[in-house]
Formats: C-alpha cells, structure tokens, sequence
C-alpha cells in the first residue's frame, strides 16, 4: 500500500529537517510547502491525504491556515494535524473550530511524534479494557449519548452506531472521578461499533485520563455491589453528569407522548463512575426537553416530540458551546448554507482617453479637474509627479497625439486598477480576476510600448541621444507598472508574486536622469533571525550539511599533522649527544657530537700538526661509543678529515699517510 501523502507547512528553517525525519521508512509521502507560501499551500492541499501545519507564523496565526486549507482538505476525507507548543494550549478551541482534525503538543520525542501523527491520519483505534461511562456526543448536526460507553485511554467505543461520519470532529462528555470532563474526539469508525478517538489532549490531560481509567479498571471488581431497587419515575436513581440537564432524551429513557412530559428514566450509571458519597435522592433530576427541529433520528437514539412556536429555549447547561463546532465543514453538517457572495470582478480597465484626459489636466490644468472618477484623478497626479522632464516637455510641445501622451495615459489606467487590487486583498474581500480585462490592459501597454520602440529606432537614426533617453525611460516606468499589475494579479489569485524583468533594454529598475525613482520602498537587509525555541526541538532531523562536514574534515587533519610532527620530533630526528673535549681528556679535541652511527668531532690547530698519539685515542673512544664514521673540523668549520673508525683508515689528515690498498686495514 502507497504510504499517505503528508502536506506539511512550517517555517522555512524546519522544513528540510521535518522532511527528512518525516520520510524516514515510508511512513509518509512527504511535501514540504513554506507557510508563508499561502498559493502553494492551496494548490498542493487537494493532492494531499493528510496535512501537518506547525505553530503558525507572524501575521498568519496557525487556526488562520487551518480554515483556509479545511473545505479543500476535509472536504475529500482528508485531516488537518496542528502542532502547537504546551503553553499554547489556549489556542486548541480555535484550531479545532477552524478545522483541525487532531492537535498534537510539543516538545515530545521523534519517535512519539510520529507514531501520533501516523495514527491520527490513519483513524487508527484499537479497543480496549476500560471503565464504562456514560459519554454525551455532540457535533454542530447531532447529539448522541452512549450509555455504558467503554472509556480507553486512547478514546470511547461502544456497541451502538453513531451518526457522525469517519473523520468527523465531535465533543465528548463525561464524568472523570465525580468531576464533569469534556475533550475532543475523533470518529474512527461509525458503526456497527463506535470509536471515537481523543483529540487534542495536553500531556496533563492525558495523564489524567490515563490515571483514571487505570484506577477505575482496578477497582472495578472490588467495588462490584447488588443492584438496587428503581424507585419512582419522580425520583430516578441519578442524572446525567452536571451540566447536561438540558440535552434531549436517547435511547434507553422513558418513552412516551411529549404531551404527557414524563421524567426520562436513566439507566443506572456503573459504580466507578457515580459518587457514593451523594445520597441518591439529592441528585439532580433533568428537565424535559422537547425535540429539535430539522435533526435527523440516530440509530443509537428515540424520538422526541418538536419545539413549540415561540417557546424559550432552554439556556445551556451542558458546558458545550455551540459556537466550538462554528466553521468546521463536514459531511455531516447540515447547518443552512448561506446565500455565497458575489466576488468583486477585477480589474475594470480605464478608457484610455478618460485617462489621456486626467494626466493633461493634472499636468497643465491643476485648478481644473475634469469630470473623472476620484480615484482615476488621484492616480493621474501621482503618475504626472512622476514623469520625466523630457516627457512632460514632448507632450507639451507635440500635443494629446503623442506617444508619450498615450505611455502616461497608459501608467494612469494600471495604476488605478492595481490600486484597486490592493484595496481588495487588504480588505480581504472575495475577488475574481477577470482575465479578459488583464489581457486588454496588457495588449493596449504593448501597442504603446510597440510605438515608443518606433521613436526609439528613428532617435537612433538620427542620432538624437537625449530623444532616445526620454523614450527609453518612458517605455521602462511602463512595463514597470504592466508588471506590477500582473503581480497584483497573481496575488489575487493566490499565486506568488509575478518575477521582475532582468537587465535589458526594458528593465523597470533603470531610472534616467531626470526620471523619478519607482514609489516602492528600498529592499531590507537581511538580519539575522533568531532562533525560536520550537526550532531547537527538531535539532535532531536535520542531516549533516556540507560545511560542517567540511569542517569535520579539516579538524581531522589538522590532528594527523600534529601527530605526524610529533613522530617526527620524537623518533624520526636522530638524537645527538654533545660532549666537551675536556671531559674526554684527548689533547687537541675541543668538542665530540655522537649521533646514531656517526660523530662529528672538532679538533683544534695543534691536532694538525701533530695529529699522533691524539687519533690513536680519539679512535678508540669511536670505537667504545660504536660510532662507524666520524667527521674532523676546525673551530672556524674547515674540514679537517675523516676517519673509518671500523677499519680504523684516516683520510684528509696532514702528516698522516692514506693506507695502502694491498698492506689491508690498519690493526
């Protein structure tokens, strides 16, 4: 079986590690997607069987991109896994009614985490021993009570059907040791036995649940008791759990006519759950409850009669607001839709002699405004402060017909349109980008930038280079401004931000002189982010970078290179031993160097000329140290011979005959 693709939204920084951690054994067909690439994520959410969206990011809260990816993801059957931090449990109600299938906290290990995420994609539950409860279901379409429902510490499962489908989000109720508990649940399977697993739990909470559940399993044979007596409708033997006095009646109540208004009779609740030190007769008694218009009976539950016209409705008592379940689109759901808003089409092109005339008379006329829209003359003012010397000086001098009039009325229509665009997207108002209009506005800027390429052509025939400059920075502020629009664009459709031209004879960045510089602000630098602390927690996904296994290596190396020089100090360097010539008592030796196998030996004057009985001595010692060689010098560093001290032959002495060949080595 193909493992589930995982869409995952995080900060940029997370991404790479989550993703290789994610992958690790196939668990998951990982698709990391930045959150602040809101187009991205929206077109990938449909291709993905689950998505996991992590803390949220400034200016995009995390319940905020769980709303936006909910009817795309939910919708097909899908989940949406949030992760916040533990202290951010405040925000788990708002996650879950934007959404959220499941909610996980961190920090908590790898290996926990992703266990956790597998088996909330994958709806897994497995029943299990536990206590029996009485557990009240709530979703925005219905509400069920499960008597005797086995309660888990992953979750409830009980014998009847529910009417909720696999995957929806539902509110669970109970008693946890006397005390009125709600959480959230997950459907896992609908019938013919239902689960619901627990959703969104903090780590105190579950170790809460799993406290009790293992309590009340072990107390659950010791505090076995007869059965007691029902007494009267009037006084049951108890009611539901606090709060729940208001919910209507199920299966296993008393029925009959809704006219009538007997007290339901409740089935008695298992001993692990009732508190024995309330006196029976003390407990609350529930009210009746008339029906609910427009919900569907449940298998698991009776009918009750409707609501009169105009009767009160009972104040809540239950503690489950119904607002929890506002925004969560599910199958299930059967809340009136309301009527859909038109979206706002975008753009609508202004005509080009509307706009001709506004720039004129912002240009000419200040004092007399024409009869245009207010926010076509705004625009044209802006465009007409922006405009180069040359070019107010060409219109000026070559009247309305010119190009140059044209390229201005031009940059006044796109200016108006993206100001509108911005309008929506800040207002967040539904939009529809008309691409019939976007096209218009862009063939009628190519005809003119088409015409301002002609008078580029002549000026350079005629060899006009301030003619050719006021016509390219003309042509340039309006491809500038083509391209914002289209930006603008492709930012209304939820897509990125269209690319800039790169360095040509049309590039929006060149500014000429004369020319005012672009209204959009200077690119901020860089500055280094620090590292929040949920990133540190995914420290152990991220995989060896190239740089520091670059690092690793050098620092290998530079301990091999100490290792090698310090073999080479220790042993490799011959020792040398460094004796006074006065210590040896050799007349005519002033200083001995033994090495290994050779010594070095410096003689004074006097030995030269009387080299006897000084080198029959000064052989002999050689010969005790085991040198096989020696070297004479004077003081002043002059060779002064060398000896063989094995053979006992002298070579380079004055006064000393070299040994003949055939007499054989000297005794």
């Amino acid at each position: 079986m193909a493992a589930p693709r995982l869409l995952i939204l995080a900060d940029p920084k997370m991404l790479p590690a989550l993703a290789n951690g994610l992958r690790e054994g196939g668990r998951f067909d990982v698709l990391p997607v930045p959150l602040s690439d809101g187009g991205a994520a929206a077109a990938a959410a449909p291709r993905a069987d689950a998505v996991a969206v992590f803390y949220g990011a400034p200016g995009r809260p995390l319940a905020a991109t769980v709303q936006m990816l909910a009817a795309a993801v939910r919708g097909k059957g899908g989940r949406i896994i949030a992760v916040l931090q533990r202290e951010a449990v405040a925000q788990r109600d708002e996650c879950f009614r934007a959404g959220a299938s499941d909610l996980l906290f961190m920090p908590m290990s790898k290996e926990q985490f992703v266990s956790r995420l597998e088996a909330a994609v994958a709806l897994a539950y497995t029943p299990d021993k536990g206590p029996a409860a009485d557990v009240q279901v709530n979703s925005r379409a219905a509400q069920v009570k499960l008597p005797h429902a086995v309660v888990t510490a992953a979750g409830v499962h009980a014998s009847t059907a529910v009417p909720f489908l696999p995957g929806e989000t539902v509110r669970l109720s109970l008693q946890v040791d006397g005390t009125p508990q709600q959480a959230w649940g997950l459907v896992a399977a609908n019938g013919p036995e239902a689960r619901i697993r627990f959703a969104g739990l903090a780590p105190e909470e579950d170790a809460r649940f799993r406290e009790w559940v293992k309590k009340t399993s072990a107390a659950a044979p010791a505090a076995a008791e007869p059965s007691r007596p029902i007494p009267a409708p009037a006084a049951p033997l108890s009611g539901p759990p606090p709060g729940f006095a208001d919910r209507p009646r199920v299966r296993g109540e008393a029925a009959g006519p809704a006219a009538a208004a007997p007290r339901p009779k409740v089935p008695e609740p298992p001993p692990p759950v009732a508190s024995a030190s309330v006196p029976e007769s003390e407990l609350p008694t529930p009210p009746m409850v008339p029906i609910l218009p427009g919900l569907a009976t449940p298998p698991g539950a009776s009918t009750v009669a409707a609501q009169p016209e105009g009767a009160p409705k009972p104040e809540p008592g239950s503690g489950v607001d119904s607002s929890l379940f506002e925004g969560i689109q599910t199958p299930a759901s059967v809340a009136p839709v309301a009527p859909a808003v038109e979206p706002v089409v975008w753009p609508v092109p202004v005509a080009l002699e509307t706009a001709k005339a506004a720039v004129l008379a912002a240009l000419f006329s200040p004092d007399d405004e024409p009869t245009v829209p207010v926010e076509v003359m705004f625009s044209a003012k802006k465009v007409a402060a922006a405009l180069s010397g040359g070019e107010k000086g060409a219109i000026e001098r070559l009247g309305t017909e010119t190009h140059f009039a044209d390229a201005a009325g031009e940059r006044v229509a796109l200016d108006v349109a993206r100001a509108e665009g911005m309008r929506l997207m800040a207002a967040s108002e539904p939009s529809k980008v008309d691409d019939a209009a976007v096209k218009v506005l862009t063939q009628r800027v190519d005809a003119v930038v088409a015409s301002l390429q002609k008078d580029a052509d002549g000026a350079i025939a005629r060899g006009e280079v301030e003619a050719l400059q006021v016509v390219r920075a003309s042509s340039a502020a309006l491809s500038r401004d083509l391209l914002s629009l289209k930006a603008t664009a492709d930012r209304l459709r939820g897509l990125a931000a269209a690319p800039r031209l790169g360095a040509g004879a049309l590039d929006p960045d060149v500014v000429l002189p004369g020319q005012a510089p672009s209204a959009r602000p200077p690119p901020a630098k860089a500055a280094e982010v620090p590292v929040r602390a949920e990133l540190k927690e995914f420290a152990k996904f991220e995989e060896t970078t190239p740089a520091a296994r670059k690092r690793a290596a050098l620092i290998v190396l530079t301990i091999a290179l100490a290792a090698a020089a310090a073999y080479v100090v220790l042993f490799a360097l011959p020792k040398v031993r460094d004796i006074d010539g006065a210590k040896l008592h050799i007349p005519g030796v002033v200083r001995v160097e033994l090495g290994e196998k050779t010594a070095r030996v410096v003689v004074a004057d006097s030995f030269q000329d009387k080299p006897e009985p000084t080198l029959s001595q000064l052989i002999s010692y050689l010969r005790e140290q085991k040198m096989s060689a020696a070297v004479l010098e004077t003081p002043a560093g002059a060779p002064a011979g060398q000896i063989d001290v094995k053979t006992g032959t002298v070579v380079g002495v004055r006064g000393v005959k070299p040994p003949d060949k055939a007499a054989g080595p000297a005794p």
